[in-house]
């Protein structure tokens, strides 16, 4: 290939992919559940494009200039995104989060320090290759002005973006960020030999190094843990009870992570409660919640499509990184290490920006070494082809339920102002094709059960169940059942709510209601309600809470009075 369509093909790749890497601007500021589909179909509008691109360029243009794009793409877009970052932290841009200071194109802090975590490394890397070519510049004798003016322009820009990475990345108070950062980089200073030679100088007791890191690395550990130490007990109830969820269905897997994980956690707190007691539950009860993700990428991916693939990925990643070390691609490896740390404790591939470094960073571990192995351009083609085609495939699906999304937002406006009647018509005529979306049967089944349409108001419920993990859903359906008179088959869901999520109130109000109707009088179930109401532990108290426990003791009053 002549060296002008070499050029081309580069700069081709350049601008597709800092556009498809730049795929969260503007999206973020859209509201939550939209911003996630309109990120996905971003994602595939965007991706097709970068992906052919790279598909016909492997075959025509040498190796070392796609690596060499591919990795001032990612270096670009991070320093960009950093810089940004700085400019909500001192005010002079808008953070995507009215809690956060600084969010970067994102949503909140964690996923822009990951982000950032993965960037360092490779800009690292980057930088110590450019080290050497800088301090061979006077050497040289053979060296064009053009050549040097282009070494010495990469070498300052490179300075700029590892410096506002070090004083961006602390400022997102991301513990797992950070963690992952170190990871990278400690893996490019080692295979860049920087640490030996330093090591070599001072020429310290190895052993001595050894427990002097050892102990070092403790105390960070807990100093990290202490940052936020409920947050990091929290997440470890969540990896536990994600592993229960894994082992339900090891093999194939669950469809959807929310449901699993809700069934998961509600049967082991029942067994805890069943052996112990509601008093005895620990701990364990004030930091359970019903997350949408394991915060753990591993668990999650096992958790939706079974152990047998999860470990078949991890091998193929391994595999990938083996190679890429092996051919001293340090800086796509130290990248790919952050990224797969930062994974074992955050979300990122549920954040498409995450799985787009994750595609760009694996083509930099895997594309061919030889030009002469061309099967491995026509697998990497084949591989990269099939990810257009489901590209091609998705975007028209969620191009038509951000449409979907828009209608019911405008829809919504009737169930805030509590006028369910409207808000039931309006949801009825759209029910059919948002049937994916459980927030939307949640509010759907909710308008059905405020208008009295008891039946109606289970199936959409039901059907919400395979969608979310939230105990409220539990509480509606048996006040459905309730008001059916089908007494039992409402206890059976205010029992599993109360199972679900434990410090929660309201589902032993419902019980004591239910025990206390005269329909379905049960005295000593009454009596024990009444007193998990009145002396159970409260994290956060409430209004809503101090009014169920002033009625149960004015209603156990008069109860003491008639007897």
């Amino acid at each position: 290939m002549t060296d002008t369509l070499r050029k081309i093909f580069c700069g081709l790749i350049f601008f597709s992919v800092i556009y498809w890497l730049m795929l969260n601007y503007g999206v973020a500021k859209l509201s939550d559940e939209i911003m996630q589909i309109s990120q996905w179909n971003s994602f595939c509008l965007r991706g097709i494009f970068p992906i052919i691109i790279i598909g016909v360029a492997i075959f025509f243009v040498e190796k070392k200039h796609i690596l060499s794009t591919l990795e001032w793409c990612i270096v670009i877009v991070g320093c960009i995104e950093a810089f940004y970052s700085l400019m909500q932290l001192y005010g002079f841009s808008y953070s995507n989060h009215s809690i956060f200071k600084l969010t970067g194109s994102f949503y909140n802090p964690g996923p822009l320090g990951g982000y950032l975590a993965i960037t360092l490394p490779i800009a690292l890397n980057m930088w110590l290759n450019i080290k050497v070519k800088k301090e061979n510049l006077n050497k040289s004798e053979n060296i064009t002005k053009f050549q040097k003016i282009n070494i010495l322009s990469q070498y300052y820009i490179l300075i700029f973006t590892l410096v506002l990475l070090i004083i961006v990345l602390p400022s997102t108070m991301s513990r797992t960020s950070w963690i992952s950062g170190c990871f990278g980089c400690i893996y490019v200073l080692l295979c860049s030999g920087i640490l030996k030679k330093y090591l070599d100088k001072i020429k310290i007791n190895k052993k001595l190094l050894l427990i002097i890191g050892v102990i070092i690395l403790f105390l960070a550990g807990i100093g990290i843990w202490k940052v936020k130490s409920e947050s990091a007990n929290g997440r470890l109830f969540l990896w536990k009870i994600s592993t229960l969820a894994v082992m339900d269905s090891p093999i194939s897997g669950h469809d959807i992570f929310s449901p699993a994980y809700g069934n998961a956690q509600e049967k082991y707190f029942a067994n805890i409660i069943e052996k112990k007691g509601y008093f005895n539950i620990g701990n364990e009860e004030n930091i359970a919640t019903s997350p949408d993700y394991a915060f753990n990428e591993y668990l999650q991916f096992a958790i939706l499509y079974g152990i047998p693939l999860t470990l078949l990925i991890i091998a193929f990643l391994v595999f990938a990184i083996f190679f890429a070390h092996k051919n001293k691609r340090f800086q796509f490896v130290g990248g790919i290490i952050s990224l797969l740390v930062f994974c074992f404790a955050s979300y990122p591939m549920q954040i498409p920006a995450f799985v787009v470094l994750l595609i760009i960073l694996t083509i930099g571990l895997i594309i061919p070494e030889n030009i002469n192995y061309v099967y491995h351009k026509i697998i990497l083609a084949s591989l990269l082809s099939i990810l257009a085609i489901f590209m091609i495939i998705k975007r028209p699906i969620y191009s038509e339920r951000i449409d979907l999304m828009q209608k019911w937002e405008k829809s919504q406006m009737f169930y805030n102002m509590k006028v369910y009647t409207k808000a039931a018509k309006y949801y009825a005529e759209m029910s059919d094709k948002m049937d994916w979306n459980g927030r939307f049967l949640y509010e759907y089944g909710h308008s059905l059960y405020k208008t009295e349409k008891y039946q109606d108001a289970i199936i959409e419920l039901n059907k919400c169940l395979n969608y979310l993990s939230d105990p409220m859903i539990f509480n509606v359906i048996g006040e459905c059942y309730q008001n059916l008179n089908n007494y039992s088959e409402a206890e059976k869901y205010y029992i599993r709510s109360s199972h679900r999520l434990p410090n929660r109130l309201y589902p032993h109000y419902l019980l004591y209601l239910l025990y206390a109707n005269e329909n379905y009088f049960k005295p000593e179930n009454r009596k024990a309600e009444y007193e998990i109401i009145m002396n159970k532990f409260i994290k956060i108290e409430s209004e809503a809470t101090r009014e169920m426990r002033s009625k149960v003791e004015n209603m156990e009053k008069l109860f003491k009075t008639n007897n």
